[in-house]
């Protein structure tokens, strides 16, 4: 008889404006114990003026794993401030290592029909002007 091991995440996958140089990690900074480089697979978007992740598509996205405490917190304060859902767990990988680290992540559930794709697969939040998007 085999049983599953219960999988305790303790890890976001930030693509956006929440990563550590974006004007809302402040709102939940308390929380984070670590911030790493990382990537995953999908499709980076802009929707609206906010950057979007779909899980569909094969591009590599970058962004920042981000090692929390308390995290069904982290979840409850920020899933009403965003339409997306940050309770979708995906695969991450930091450069270097091929074992994929499982986060929990914001992935949109709209259709990705209109939206505008970042190939790089890079959001950069120097170059946005925040007045347009908040």
């Amino acid at each position: 008889m085999t049983f599953n091991k219960p999988v305790f995440i303790d890890k976001f996958f930030l693509y956006g404006t929440l990563k550590s140089d974006g004007p809302f990690y402040k709102l939940f900074s308390h929380f984070v114990l670590k911030n790493e480089p990382a990537y995953t697979y999908g499709t980076l978007g802009v929707r609206k003026g906010y950057p979007t992740f779909f899980v569909e598509g094969n591009y590599k996205v970058y962004g920042e794993l981000v090692t929390v405490f308390n995290v069904r917190d982290v979840i409850e304060f920020l899933e009403p401030q965003y339409n997306d859902k940050v309770n979708t767990i995906i695969d991450v990988y930091k450069e270097g290592e091929s074992d994929p680290i499982k986060a929990y992540c914001f992935v949109c559930t709209k259709g990705i029909k209109g939206v505008q794709i970042l190939e790089s697969g890079i959001w950069d939040n120097k170059n946005v002007n925040y007045r347009e998007i908040v």
